[in-house]
């Protein structure tokens, strides 16, 4: 996270169960009001205070812990500070005596990262499991004055640990796929099919014998139990054919796996060892695929996101490709 302190000036957020500070939103989207909710209900197990939610707040409203976009800005966050955040980043700045969280506007997550990062990286409150938290007691409440602007490197973010199926849980933790995380609490990425899907695009039960030219040949002999010949062109076409219907099928996906299957047997016929002697890597002939569905799909789907895996034979990297 980029957090720097600029000043050593304290705001006094509650103190006795007492605060001169609301939480404002500004036509908020549902996500915001969530954010806002979550942040007030937190403010109160920590500080024993309300927290009142004000909508649309008066020009000058004296002390204001702003919550999400609109709300920033209108206690004087500028439209510059939103650049480069994405459907994800945060901001968590002081101006004067108020307190911004937002994302960036619209962004469906961003707000609700911006107020559990607060509550986790400045208040102290950790979400062990869906039912063990620590949640700090504070009976007086000062901040120093704060500027963080942050965005996510990694696009998905998951842990296989049973406890991500909890939405919420998962949410607080800044988890964005996995569990079923409805549209209110920023959605989720949804990651299908995954990994190790040559066969689900083309099985082998359908499709060898027609077309065993689109199977791995070992040993010159072509075979139902390897991979694909990922150098025959028609075999590419049902491929691309295959993943554009899923998508048109499933408009809620947004990453899709081109990748071998959990096994070796890779296709040794003359031309996609040619790829692989070029490549000094078997890896080449995939990662060429992946290339060539993704270009394919890009105009129709600009939001979905094609990975495939670098594993066991694949490990290595292709010389040329990228």
């Amino acid at each position: 996270m980029h957090t720097a302190s600029i000043t050593t000036e304290l705001l006094h957020l509650a103190e006795k169960q007492k605060t001169d500070y609301v939480i404002t939103v500004s036509s908020p989207t549902e996500q915001e009001r969530i954010a806002a909710e979550e942040l007030a209900a937190y403010l109160h197990e920590i500080t024993g205070t309300t927290f009142p939610i004000i909508d649309q707040p008066e020009a000058g409203e004296k002390s204001q812990i702003a919550v999400g976009y609109h709300a920033a800005r209108g206690i004087g966050l500028s439209v510059a500070a939103f650049n480069g955040l994405g459907e994800e980043g945060i901001i968590i700045r002081t101006i004067g005596q108020h307190l911004a969280l937002t994302g960036g506007e619209g962004a469906k997550r961003g707000t609700l990262y911006a107020v559990f990062t607060f509550l986790e990286e400045v208040l102290g409150c950790r979400w062990w499991t869906p039912e063990v938290a620590d949640i700090p007691r504070q009976e007086t409440l000062e901040i120093s004055t704060l500027s963080q602007w942050y965005a996510p490197p990694f696009e998905y973010r998951q842990q296989c640990y049973h406890h991500a199926q909890d939405a919420a849980w998962s949410v607080r933790n800044r988890f964005n796929a996995g569990p079923d995380i409805s549209p209110a609490w920023g959605g989720r990425h949804v990651y299908n099919p995954f990994v190790h899907t040559f066969f689900h695009f083309v099985p082998p039960k359908e499709h060898f014998a027609a077309h065993p030219e689109w199977f791995s040949e070992v040993g010159g002999v072509r075979i139902d139990n390897g991979q694909l010949c990922l150098a025959n062109p028609e075999m590419t076409a049902f491929f691309i054919g295959q993943v554009k219907a899923l998508l048109r099928a499933h408009p809620e996906v947004t990453i899709v796996s081109v990748s071998q299957n959990d096994w070796d047997k890779y296709c040794q016929c003359t031309a996609c060892q040619a790829v692989d002697r070029e490549e000094e890597s078997p890896a080449g002939s995939v990662l060429r695929l992946v290339n060539i569905v993704a270009e394919a799909v890009e105009a129709e789907f600009p939001q979905v996101a094609i990975d495939t895996l670098a594993y066991s034979y694949t490990r290595k990297q292709p010389k040329n490709t990228r």
